[in-house]
């Protein structure tokens, strides 16, 4: 009798706590679900490689038994109730108030989707009502099919991420359509507990044995089943060399503030790394198979600093100092075109030139009289490259290097620095690159994405970081850094770097050739990458005709997974750029813009984009040269020249 008073008692208390707000908290949840759209468009997707296709559930591939086993996991009257267990909440809130702590959740499946793609993993009160009331928004507009795959396209599944379809290729070898009964009550047991369920753990077959049972006492399966042990069946993290792995956890323990002689393995962090393992792959195939020696690779994502792929030993990639060669000519073409000096089209004389005992040549031999400044360096010409060094400044060259490019090397203290004998390591050279192929900003290259702990929880997001030209120049960077790029696409399409080329794609780079090293450096859509080559013995095969062909070779196959554009047909097309820009955001910034109309501003021009960015407040004004980088890095870089010289302000 006690015992049923009990229970008529937790039923009052659950009415009481839970009809009288739950209008309230239904409203709450719907402007939430307002805010956030489709539910499968909002799945948090934890690595920057994966497609939607990969991770997304759809509900025509729910396996019975896939159905049936996270039922028995996670909640065995999910098709019975709407949305939310008033009589399991009113349970947990007894116990909690009991312990005074969080002890037990009460979630069902509807509010653990809730919680993963709208909310956080916070335990409180407020998270606690707001996920009640997403969830019964969840159940108003999508069936319980939908809302279960949905659910199995959000859950986090330990160290294969985020999603059970991907969880199931890795530990089965199968889409989620073909698992068996045996499959589906190990991989529903991971859900419980990532960290302490997971395949290689004592504890998983243990974990998988509960479901079977609560499979047959909650009805759900009428046969007995035999969990089967998983195994990893493939990984993405195979292409990745070992040492490399090593300084991914170095850069991660970094990040977290953790010291480098700490471990980080018993701690149950998950870290997602930005490399893409289709080009890895590529890379591996050429660094694996070459017969130069001593290759060196990288590729990365040339606004971000994302690296991409890594090809080579450590000590190549991060440690060996490496004459540049002719790779180095491009930082003062740059630093002319800032200054003034010249222009593209300015004449420089191709004829012997001694300096002291230094007599410098080129590498033909010969020479060709006037060329133009484009020509010098569209053909590597090292005579007509120390006249315009010189024209530029020794001094004042080296002081852009350490001051505003920031290339950390040995920088000899002679004019030979002009022809490339500064000495520096791959990492260090391509993200000094990316300073001339962005227009003056200088993305530091990272290894770490995303950082999540043993339950799941973000704990670090990796956000790009930047550095810029800080000095006043006498040409818009904008315009210089244009002028550099047009002749560097040359020097792929019919100058040292032709070996490079892929045919219709917009590509452009350098070569660099030393006495015993080889370099490559070149761009194509939002890729830019490295490959080098160093000599113990003898003298190096020019860069051009080594580095430039397995450049070629590495991104060929993959161009299409990246922001690629034809030369023939890609433009700035500024109605696109406008409409992307304010497709979110038209009123507030028409705002900046009184005198002009919606109609007016369509297409924009530089200069009215200028005036409105220019009217903004310092926060918005931030916030929309990111996107409009986002979209047009030049023009970005434009718009933040012209504030400079209007305002005199250092950062717009």
């Amino acid at each position: 009798m006690r015992e049923r008073q009990k229970t008529l008692l937790v039923y009052i208390f659950g009415f009481m706590i839970g009809f009288l707000p739950l209008y309230l908290l239904w409203s709450i949840g719907g402007w939430l679900y307002a805010s956030r759209g489709e539910t499968f468009a909002s799945i948090d997707l934890p690595v920057m490689i994966d497609d939607l296709d990969s991770l997304v559930v759809l509900p025509e591939e729910l396996p019975p038994s896939l159905v049936g086993a996270t039922l028995a996991a996670e909640d065995a009257d999910f098709f019975y109730h709407p949305g939310i267990d008033v009589y399991g909440i009113a349970r947990a809130v007894i116990r909690n108030l009991r312990f005074l702590s969080f002890k037990e959740g009460g979630s069902t499946i509807t509010q653990q989707l809730a919680r993963n793609v709208y909310l956080s993993q916070t335990k409180t009160l407020i998270r606690k009502l707001l996920e009640v009331g997403v969830a019964l928004q969840l159940e108003r507009f999508y069936d319980k099919y939908e809302i279960l795959a949905a659910y199995l396209s959000a859950v986090y599944m330990g160290r294969t991420g985020i999603g059970m379809k991907k969880a199931a290729k890795i530990y089965t070898g199968k889409q989620l359509k073909d698992l068996d009964w045996s499959e589906t009550v190990g991989l529903a047991g991971i859900i419980r507990s990532p960290g302490l369920y997971e395949p290689d753990g004592a504890r998983f077959l243990k974990r998988a044995n509960v479901i079977k049972e609560l499979l047959l006492e909650k009805g759900l399966h009428n046969e007995e089943v035999e969990p089967k042990e998983l195994k990893a069946r493939s990984a993405k993290q195979e292409y990745i060399p070992e040492w490399l792995k090593g300084y991914i956890v170095a850069e991660a323990k970094e990040k977290l503030g953790i010291p480098r002689e700490s471990s980080i393995g018993g701690k149950g962090y998950l870290i997602f790394s930005t490399i893409d393992p289709e080009l890895q792959k590529a890379v591996n195939d050429i660094t694996n198979s070459t017969p130069f020696p001593h290759p060196a690779t990288l590729m990365a994502h040339r606004y971000t600093g994302d690296v991409l792929a890594v090809g080579g030993g450590e000590y190549d990639v991060l440690h060996s100092r490496r004459q540049m060669g002719s790779a180095i000519k491009p930082f003062y073409y740059f630093l002319g075109f800032l200054e003034g000096v010249f222009t593209p089209y300015t004449l420089v004389a191709d004829i012997p030139i001694k300096i002291g005992e230094w007599e410098p040549s080129n590498f033909e031999g010969f020479f060709r009289g006037p060329v133009t400044v484009e020509d010098a360096l569209r053909l590597s010409l090292n005579v007509p490259s120390v006249r315009i060094f010189l024209e530029v400044g020794p001094s004042n060259f080296m002081n852009f290097m350490k001051e505003e490019v920031r290339l950390e090397g040995f920088y000899p203290q002679d004019l030979t620095v002009a022809l490339g004998t500064v000495e520096t390591t791959p990492w260090d050279a391509l993200e000094a690159y990316t300073f001339l192929v962005n227009g003056g900003f200088k993305a530091e290259l990272n290894l770490v994405k995303i950082i999540r702990d043993r339950f799941g929880n973000v704990i670090y997001v990796h956000s790009p970081n930047y550095s810029t030209i800080r000095r006043n120049y006498n040409t818009a960077v904008s315009l210089a850094s244009q002028r550099l790029r047009k002749i560097m696409r040359e020097v792929v399409k019919r100058g040292t770097g032709y070996r490079a080329s892929i045919p219709g794609l917009d590509v452009g780079g350098k070569t660099g050739t030393a006495q015993r090293d080889a370099w490559f450096f070149g761009w194509m859509g939002n890729i830019i990458g490295v490959v080098s080559l160093h000599w113990d013995e003898g003298e190096s095969i020019p860069g051009g005709r080594t580095c430039a062909p397995l450049w070629r070779k590495a991104l060929q196959n993959v161009h299409h997974r990246y922001k690629v554009y034809s030369v023939l047909t890609r433009k700035r097309d500024t109605r696109q750029i406008s409409l992307k820009l304010m497709k979110n955001s038209v009123k507030s910034f028409k705002s900046y813009l009184p005198s002009l109309t919606l109609k007016n501003l369509l297409p924009p021009t530089p200069s009215s984009l200028l005036l409105a960015v220019r009217n903004m407040d310092p926060f918005e004004r931030k916030r929309y040269l990111k996107e409009i980088n986002l979209i047009d890095p030049e023009l970005a870089a434009h718009i933040w020249n012209e504030l400079k010289l209007l305002s005199g302000e250092t950062s717009p």
